[in-house]
């Protein structure tokens, strides 16, 4: 995640010891720091100052300022992603659900937000428009009862407004909607009064990393769309081996079934899989 202002990025680093922490890279320079006390983060975002950091870890979310680098919990909530607004609030979407939490980054209270989904919709992605009220979020319906794609989102409303039939991770910075479609980055500037995209999408970079599942690709932005960070990928489908392990992470089996492979499902008698 790039700071609003494209001078910092904060990522999610596994070290040698196989734990990921939370670092920050300053652009200028290529200086690196590692913030004490972020062991296990996932998926950090800025507060919309650019002053503090909040992160996932386990069932908990986070919060950890450049200034004094010690994190403090904001709730006890299990999510992923989020975005934080100007009025200190927070809007997370739950893992494999089809709803967010609202938290108030100083209380800690939560509130859950629902939407017009059905029980087989994720939403995998959110980011904050400059009004400070519509979100645009990823959805995914695994039961055909609505379009995948980008929404326009305002908490509180019941109203759904598709703009892009992607999956895709989203992003916006300066008047455009990024997101990726075929290894491509995309801008495609957005009508915020109509809440509707003009002309056609620009190509910004390809290829980028990407995974299938969730649908998402590895690129942020500022706010200003002066700045851009993103992993190269190869322009090819990420593939893996289904491999059988013991419980200390042995590898039993190396079964040779390679290709786009997500969510293996065991057998109660563990003689089958299914993927």
């Amino acid at each position: 995640a790039l700071s609003p202002d494209g001078s910092m990025l904060a990522y999610a680093g596994v070290d040698e010891d196989g734990v990921s922490r939370l670092h920050v890279r300053t652009m200028s320079d290529g200086r690196d720091v590692v913030l004490p006390g972020t062991e296990g983060v996932e998926t950090p975002f800025w507060s919309p100052d650019g002053r503090e950091i909040a992160f996932h870890a386990g069932s908990t979310l986070k919060r950890i300022g450049l200034q004094d680098p010690q994190p403090r919990t904001i709730a006890e909530v299990q999510g992923y992603g989020g975005a934080w607004s100007r009025g200190g609030l927070i809007l997370t979407s739950g893992t494999g659900s089809s709803s967010f939490k609202r938290i108030d980054v100083e209380t800690g209270e939560t509130t859950q937000v629902g939407l017009d989904l059905s029980k087989d919709s994720n939403v995998e992605s959110v980011w904050i428009l400059p009004d400070d009220e519509h979100y645009l979020i990823e959805v995914t319906d695994y039961g055909g009862d609505r379009e995948d794609g980008v929404y326009v989102f305002t908490p509180g409303s019941d109203d759904l407004r598709q703009i892009l039939a992607v999956n895709t991770n989203v992003a916006y910075s300066s008047g455009h909607v990024l997101y990726h479609d075929d290894s491509r980055i995309m801008a495609h500037k957005i009508d915020l009064d109509e809440m509707e995209l003009e002309g056609d999408p620009l190509v910004i970079a390809d290829p980028v990393f990407e995974l299938s599942y969730p649908f998402h690709a590895f690129f942020t932005v500022a706010r200003d769309l002066r700045r851009l960070v993103y992993l190269e990928g190869t322009g090819e489908t990420l593939q893996s081996e289904l491999v059988w392990l013991d419980r200390e992470g042995n590898v039993i089996e190396r079964t040779g079934i390679v290709g786009d492979l997500y969510n293996p499902k065991l057998s109660e008698d563990g003689r089958r899989v299914l993927i």
